[in-house]
């Protein structure tokens, strides 16, 4: 059965994406992610790719940001998140 943090993830990364990818590629890069997250350095998008990547393509699909995510939602005590992907959830509600 699916839980109920799946459920939201997968519909906020909907969301994301739906607002980040307009001509439906179903990826992000480091051009989609840089004009989305205007106020961070190009660098810390590669870095934010960098973490978000997780077959090394250097793009983000839907299920790499959907595990991003989950993990930010299940961890009881998160470890500090960075500044670009902190940016990109609170771009999109996800946290304040």
């Amino acid at each position: 059965m699916e839980s109920i943090f799946c459920r939201v993830s997968a519909q906020f990364t909907q969301n994301i994406f739906a607002k980040l990818d307009p001509r439906g590629r179903g990826y992000l890069d480091q051009n989609v992610l840089e004009r989305a997250l205007g106020d961070v350095t190009e660098e810390e998008v590669r870095q934010l790719i960098s973490t978000l990547d997780k077959d090394g393509d250097e793009r983000v699909y839907p299920y790499e940001l959907n595990l991003a995510i989950l993990d930010c939602l299940n961890e009881p005590d998160p470890l500090p998140m960075s500044r670009p992907f902190t940016c990109l959830l609170r771009e999109y509600g996800l946290v304040e």
